[in-house]
Parts: structure tokens; C-alpha cells; sequence
């Protein structure tokens, strides 16, 4: 199933979101493309929930081996750790 959600982000929100996913502070804004994974990480956690057997660092390595970019992951890491 597809779902429009309207979310609104200003610049001071859009460069917290991309220092957030980077993991550093930059002058990037985040894309379309980076809150779309983002959201899409979220999601994917809140579902899934975190592998127990995993450390972080290994379920990292398992997300990008299935092609996830730090959007996604980031996402997913925010929600899982709960």
C-alpha cells in the first residue's frame, strides 16, 4: 500500500535531519530522498523490530549488504534501539 503523508521541513530542519544521517555536521539539506528512507527505516523497525542475536555494528553490516543506503539505516537504528 502507497501512502501520501505531508510533512513539512524547513532548511534548519532539513540540514539537522542530514547532519543526523551523516552522522556529522555539514551544509547539506536532506532530500526527498534521504526523509523518504528515513521514514522508510522508521517503519521497517517499528515492524521488524532489532534482531537480539545481532550486535548494532553487525545488523549495519547486514542492512548494507542488502543495498540500504544511511537514510534507511539510520532510520531503522532510531526506532530499533527502543
Amino acid at each position: 500500500m502507497k501512502i501520501n503523508v505531508k510533512l513539512s521541513l524547513d532548511d534548519g530542519e532539513r540540514d539537522a535531519l542530514a547532519d543526523y544521517i551523516d552522522g556529522k555536521v555539514n551544509n547539506r539539506m536532506a532530500s526527498r530522498k534521504d526523509v523518504n528512507n528515513f521514514v522508510a527505516g522508521c517503519m521497517a523497525a517499528a515492524l521488524t523490530g532489532l534482531d537480539k542475536s545481532l550486535t548494532e555494528q553487525e545488523e549495519i553490516k547486514k542492512l548494507r549488504d542488502a543495498g540500504f543506503d544511511d537514510s534507511y539505516i539510520r532510520g531503522w537504528l532510531q526506532v530499533a534501539k527502543r
